[in-house]
């Protein structure tokens, strides 16, 4: 499954396009050929109805173009501008794009290549939302195991479904979780050990159980019959741990495979909220990206006591530290993201014992961003920190490994905080969750 590319629509200023232009438009399909299409060039105010673009790009500025401000202003498609010979916007543009802004018209001015490529990604993944679907797999969250808790998640609210749709264009369905495990029944013996066959080379399995082991083949491969019938199906959910006693095994290995094989994007108690972050992550900006638990230093107690460890590690400046963690490691993170090796181990968490596994994967140190989208999905927080070390506390129960992360600000996270659950992804990407924003029509809030 791939990333769809953009279409970008050139526009030129006067009677026809001049040789400088046409020379700007080969290098741009040559250096965007992997993340856009070039469609004809057309005169700067032509009609664009009808137009299967996604952007309007000006490969070419004039100074024309300060007598054509209502022209600027009748453009039915964003606008960028990429002027320079590596695709960005040449520095002496920035008069007439300047100048555009303050006429109240908002232009992309990309600084460099990179970002390029995460804006043609972007548009094209805002079109692509429009015909997918989000599947969750879940029966009654008010009797669970743990209903009472989870019951207060917002993901859950048929409200938090329509914003997204709303939003983005992405539909959520929802189908029984006993009628999945129900299906597995129909996976046979052969067909599980045809799998293994398959995977076994490439997947580092520590001390799960086989029955456990084959039960999850057995998921996978229900899971992945669903998603040849229904490609437009981007990402999957199941509210494993509240409905665990309606599954055979716990679904981690699963969500592993199912990304290696489709780029499909997990959903940890089918948090729908945090499958959208995550799903604009990978795909916009191409970097590795899991769904994990924060626990701030300066929520205490609360914290210690569901992570079950005694003591937070000793850090100087402790209020501006967080851990993060997920059933008992960083989280659900696919192998060919993991930065020092990736093994599937027996899981942590008590319903879950004997029954399947927990990946046990983890990103470089360094440079970590976290981000996740508001209940209202008109914004989401930023937050840049450093990945300092990996954290393992004597006798812990739940918190086998869990990341030690500093952030700027943690009273200030604290203030604003709206989930536990946040995606957790390479480098400091504030800039490019700006550059995000802008296309997805989003607030941010850096912390």
């Amino acid at each position: 499954m791939s990333t769809p590319r953009a279409n970008l629509q050139p526009l030129y200023f006067g009677a026809e396009a001049s040789e400088s232009f046409r020379t700007q438009i080969e290098r741009l399909r040559d250096q965007l050929k992997a993340v856009a299409n070039l469609l004809n060039p057309l005169p700067f105010g032509a009609e664009l109805s009808g137009t299967s673009a996604d952007l309007i790009v000006l490969p070419q500025l004039s100074g024309a173009a300060y007598q054509m401000l209502e022209v600027f202003r009748s453009q039915p498609l964003p606008m960028v501008v990429l002027t320079s010979e590596v695709c960005s916007t040449a520095i002496w543009d920035w008069e007439i794009t300047g100048w555009l802004r303050s006429a109240g018209i908002e232009v992309f001015t990309p600084y460099e290549r990179r970002q390029t490529e995460i804006l043609c990604r972007a548009v094209a993944v805002k079109r692509e939302l429009a015909q997918s679907r989000f599947l969750v797999f879940q029966d009654d969250v008010s009797a669970g195991l743990y209903a009472d808790m989870f019951q207060r998640f917002y993901w859950w609210q048929r409200e938090n479904s329509q914003r997204m749709f709303e939003r983005f264009g992405i539909t959520v369905e929802e189908r029984s979780l006993l009628q999945l495990t129900e299906s597995l029944r129909s996976v046979s013996d052969d067909q599980v050990r045809s799998i293994w066959e398959a995977w076994q080379p490439r997947l580092p399995i520590v001390n799960v159980p086989e029955k456990a082991r084959d039960d999850t083949l057995r998921l996978y491969a229900a899971l992945k019959r669903i998603l040849a019938e229904e490609p437009q199906i981007k990402g999957m959910g199941i509210n494993c741990i509240n409905e665990f006693p309606s599954m055979l095994a716990t679904p981690c290995l699963v969500w592993n495979m199912l990304y290696q094989d489709h780029k499909l994007i997990w959903g940890c108690e089918a948090d729908t909220l945090s499958m959208m972050t995550q799903y604009l992550v990978d795909r916009c900006l191409e970097t590795p990206a899991v769904m994990t638990n924060i626990y701030p230093f300066l929520v205490g107690q609360p914290a210690l006591d569901h992570m079950d460890i005694s003591a937070f590690p000793e850090v100087a400046d402790a209020e501006n530290y967080l851990l993060a963690g997920h059933c008992g490691y960083l989280g659900v993170l696919p192998q060919s993201q993991a930065a020092d090796g990736w093994t599937l181990r027996p899981s942590v968490i008590d319903v879950f014992e004997g029954r399947g596994g927990a990946i046990d994967g983890r990103l470089p140190l360094g440079d970590v961003t976290l981000v996740k989208l508001h209940p209202d999905c008109a914004g989401w927080t930023v937050i840049e920190g450093d990945l300092e070390e990996y954290f393992q506390a004597p006798q812990s129960g739940l918190s086998k490994v869990a990341a030690v992360i500093q952030v700027g600000n943690g009273p200030a996270l604290l203030e604003q905080i709206t989930s536990q659950h946040f995606i957790l992804t390479q480098g400091a990407a504030a800039a490019d969750f700006s550059l995000l924003a802008k296309v997805f029509g989003l607030d941010v809030h850096r912390r």
